[in-house]
């Protein structure tokens, strides 16, 4: 909690205001900011998932969802695979398919990146 004291009002200057003089550009700044909003990113992009459920399974899983993967061996929370070419909302239908889609992890996989 924030305590402040003084005379103020034409006094020494309290922390209060003190405080709100170092607010009030903040405060009044904020209308004017333009809001930003998440758009969708519908790029086909390259993903690392790792899924506590066998390579087999999950190879298979992005066959059916026509999504090409290849494995890429065994992490601390399961098997990994890397998807070839997937946009976000793709892969996130497929991996929505999982017993436990909330164990799975994702990760975009820039270029150069095996």
């Amino acid at each position: 909690p924030l305590s402040a004291a003084g005379p103020g009002a034409g006094g020494a200057p309290t922390a209060t205001a003190i405080l709100s003089d170092l607010l009030a550009p903040f405060e009044s700044s904020r209308a004017h900011r333009p809001r930003a909003a998440a758009v969708a990113d519908e790029r086909r992009l390259r993903w690392l998932v790792e899924a506590p459920v066998g390579v087999p399974a999950l190879l298979e899983l992005f066959a059916r969802s026509e999504l090409p993967a290849k494995a890429a061996g065994c992490g601390p929370r399961g098997s990994r695979v890397i998807v070839e070419a997937a946009s976000w909302r793709t892969l996130e239908g497929a991996l929505g398919t999982l017993d436990a889609p909330e164990h799975v992890a994702t990760a975009r996989l820039e270029e150069g990146v095996a």
